[in-house]
């Protein structure tokens, strides 16, 4: 059999899919718990049920989390397990016009030590010309956002990135995209 990949650092949540057509969220809630028990010797944090037939486990830290990833089986079920593809990572912004002319690329590679995977700068608009601005948005391998990063000798405050809100451009609503929408009529 092949060997899984290491999950990544962070690894607080965790995705349980069925291996056949066995809808696993429609199992007994005490055999999955049992089953988990059973793997971990010891309980986890929260377990959601998930639209997909998954299920979604909140792990109580990172080595909970990986050595749930190597679970195979719930009650008779064949299982695979693998990390969140985004809850287990956090977005945060800095500032600093002392990184204005810094690329992302170094900027990564200096902050790779602190978890950060991804660095993207933020631009505006001037005169219909884009400029870069003096924020840059980090992606932390971490269901936490820390409270700050060390680049070189600065120590720059992380604040919470804020996507813009999902909205929807066939009925004009916030919280679903087109592609998901239940309104039949398109509102101009």
């Amino acid at each position: 059999s092949k060997q899984k990949p290491d999950p990544p650092k962070g690894c607080v949540f965790v995705v349980i899919k069925s291996e056949c057509d066995v809808n696993i969220s429609k199992m007994c809630p005490f055999k999955i718990n049992n089953s988990i028990k059973q793997h971990l010797k010891e309980s986890v944090t929260d377990v959601k049920r998930l639209n997909n037939g998954c299920l979604l486990v909140k792990c109580i830290d990172d080595k909970q989390g990986h050595e749930l990833c190597k679970i195979s089986k719930i009650g008779d079920v064949k299982v695979t397990a693998s990390p969140h593809t985004s809850l287990n990572f956090t977005k945060g912004v800095i500032t600093s016009y002392d990184l204005k002319y810094a690329e992302e690329n170094t900027i990564l590679e200096e902050l790779k030590e602190q978890n950060v995977t991804e660095v993207r700068r933020i631009f505006t608009r001037r005169d219909g010309q884009k400029v870069p601005s003096l924020s840059l948005i980090l992606t932390f391998n971490s269901a936490s956002l820390p409270s700050s990063v060390k680049c070189a000798y600065l120590n720059l405050p992380v604040r919470q990135y804020i996507p813009n809100p999902l909205r929807c451009f066939r009925c004009q609503k916030f919280g679903h995209s087109s592609q998901n929408c239940k309104n039949e009529n398109a509102i101009c």
